[in-house]
């Protein structure tokens, strides 16, 4: 009687100690539990203005828009601090589409002539809650009582002579969208003897890109004169990038010097890659062939082609990446690292099949270098790692690492073509371990108990 008394009580009380066990496990976990809150949160806009000497710009006006739909825009209207910031707290809705952008062209300060550099952020969007950084610049020109930098090309002279006839060139209009664009041209007024052999025609956009032509141009037919009224169709200049529809241009399709100004890259990066597009083809320059140079305190990149089609300067985004663990109690981290060679990349990591799991809007430092930091789940995973860097140029560089996560082994390892993650979960071990040694100790206990 009093051993199945005995027994009964082993059982009760080892009962009690499971439950007591599932309940601690439970309390620890609760924080797990997702808790919907209606919260409405300011979102943020930062406007940081500097100069290409280094210093930020006090008293600057800035003028950022909200648009909601097909509605007029709202604007807002800015001054920066004494530190060269603004500071915008609004309340977004997430489909409203906001702008900043530097209200006057130039400023001169202290005896300094400043020019819009970077005048514009964009359009972009806000989340509640968002906090977003933009800087805009201004590029010092001259002292303000010297005579104004002139970056237009240098003009064609003028005809010495009033008997030699025009070429058809010299009497058209260009397209005013070239003009609102601040693109322009060598001179046209041009005879037909000069039309047929032009020399160093010049092809601009202030503040952006040059387009040199080495060769000497034929521009003296009727058919150019036909095209170049609509020049606008066949040509497209944007920060870092730069197309000519050579052919319908075939008289442009010549050798021909590039340069990109106010462009600004890692210092001494180890990659520079400047793609030539032509429809499918996709090939890099060849740094030699095409003689491409950077001049860092100029910020211009320049270099030469034998021919037109579309070239771009890419991110340039290493394909060396490098990827560490960390371990923080219960937490686990991938930390993944690589550079760029052009500092106006924005570069985002996330995991294909859990985009949750991401870094967004990374930007690199002085030297190129990236990092992102992801919090990985406590469970098997298995999944790829999306890395993308855009530029100025919006052309997308995309790397993609597999990833594979396993749980319950005591062998880690890493690689960065095929990532094998394999996790000893310490804390389920340990306290099924625990579990299992108290409940023999408490069976022990009272079996001696029982027999003295």
């Amino acid at each position: 009687m009093n051993l199945k008394l005995n027994l009964t009580k082993t059982i009760k009380l080892f009962s009690i100690f499971v439950l007591l066990i599932v309940v601690i496990l439970g309390l620890k976990h609760i924080n797990n539990i997702p808790v919907v809150q209606a919260v409405v949160a300011e979102a943020t806009i930062k406007v940081h203005v500097k100069n290409n000497l280094g210093q930020s710009m006090a008293n600057v006006s800035v003028v950022c828009t909200q648009k909601t739909g097909s509605n007029a825009p709202h604007y807002y209207y800015l001054k920066t601090n004494s530190s060269g910031y603004t500071n915008l707290s609004i309340f977004p809705n997430g489909n409203d589409v906001f702008k900043c952008y530097l209200s006057k062209s130039a400023y001169c300060i202290n005896n300094r002539y400043f020019y819009r550099d970077v005048y514009s952020t964009g359009n972009f969007t806000l989340n509640p809650g968002d906090i977003k950084t933009y800087t805009l610049s201004y590029r010092f020109i001259k002292y303000c009582n010297q005579p104004k930098k002139h970056y237009a090309p240098k003009p064609t002279p003028k005809l010495t002579s009033k008997s030699e006839p025009k070429a058809p060139i010299s009497k058209i209009k260009l397209p005013i969208k070239l003009t609102k664009q601040n693109i322009k041209l060598s001179s046209l007024n041009l005879t037909v003897k000069q039309a047929k052999s032009v020399k160093n025609f010049t092809i601009q956009k202030t503040l952006t890109t040059q387009i040199k032509f080495i060769e000497p141009l034929d521009l003296s037919s009727p058919d150019v004169a036909e095209k170049f009224q609509n020049l606008d169709k066949y040509i497209q200049i944007q920060p870092e990038r730069v197309f000519i529809d050579s052919k319908n241009l075939p008289w442009l399709n010549k050798k021909t010097q590039i340069t990109f100004y106010n462009v600004k890259l890692a210092k001494k990066p180890s990659k520079i890659t400047i793609l030539r597009i032509d429809g499918p083809n996709v090939k890099p320059l060849d740094p030699i062939k095409n003689n491409i140079k950077y001049d860092s305190k100029k910020q211009e990149l320049s270099f030469i082609v034998n021919g037109f089609s579309e070239y771009v300067l890419t991110p340039s985004l290493e394909p060396n990446i490098k990827i560490m663990q960390e371990f923080n109690g219960l937490a686990h981290y991938l930390i993944i690292s690589s550079r760029v060679g052009d500092l106006t990349s924005v570069i985002n990591v996330s995991l294909k099949e859990n985009s949750n799991i991401a870094c967004k809007n990374i930007m690199p430092n002085a030297n190129g270098d990236w990092t992102c930091k992801l919090k990985l789940p406590n469970k098997k995973l298995d999944d790829t790692i999306v890395i993308k860097a855009n530029n100025v140029a919006q052309f997308p560089e995309n790397i993609e690492l597999p990833l594979h996560i396993h749980y319950f082994t005591k062998n880690t390892s890493l690689s960065t073509k095929n990532i094998n993650v394999n996790i000893f979960d310490n804390w389920i071990y340990y306290v099924s371990a625990g579990v299992i040694a108290t409940s023999l100790v408490t069976a022990i206990y009272f079996i001696v108990k029982r027999k003295k």
